[in-house]
């Protein structure tokens, strides 16, 4: 191991003491290795259920760790992609989530026409024919002009979404 990553891992891992140290001070909670364990299965049970946090999560690692390449697999392709959309108004009862099936209606309100793109192309093609079931069965009789391919369900589901 080279100087440089043992400097690393030694920056790396005062940063998480801090952090920790900081939370449970937050907390009121003193046993700061149980609460490094704690803090690990709620960010885990977050980022299953909250795709804005899974991509807070990406970010903060590729900046700590200057990684370029590809997020551990999410259910979400491209997290980079859609690291800058910004929501146009929240939406009670509804959270995105990559364990949810794709709702591409609540994508569109959630963030508007102009961003829906950037915002589906975050999915894989799994959760894109997942959304285009749900805008087939409000247009009966329409279908993806090419199920294979990403950019055609796509521009299938933005298509419908708006008729």
């Amino acid at each position: 191991m080279t100087s440089t990553s043992n400097t690393k891992r030694r920056l790396l891992q005062q940063r998480l003491n801090e952090i920790v140290q900081h939370s449970g001070e937050l907390l009121e909670l003193s046993d700061l290795k149980a609460l490094s364990v704690a803090i690990a299965e709620a960010a885990a049970d977050a980022i299953k259920q909250d795709a804005v946090f899974a991509q807070k999560v990406c970010k903060h690692y590729k900046e700590l760790a200057n990684v370029t390449s590809p997020a551990p697999h999410t259910g979400m392709k491209g997290q980079n992609e859609g690291d800058d959309l910004v929501p146009i108004k929240a939406v009670a009862g509804h959270d995105v989530g990559i364990v949810a099936p794709l709702d591409p209606y609540f994508l569109q309100e959630l963030y508007g026409d102009a961003q829906l793109p950037k915002a589906l192309k975050r999915y894989t093609l799994k959760h894109l024919l997942e959304g285009a079931a749900l805008v087939e069965r409000k247009h009966p009789g329409t279908k993806p002009a090419n199920k294979t391919k990403k950019d055609a369900v796509i521009a299938y589901i933005i298509n419908y979404i708006n008729a």
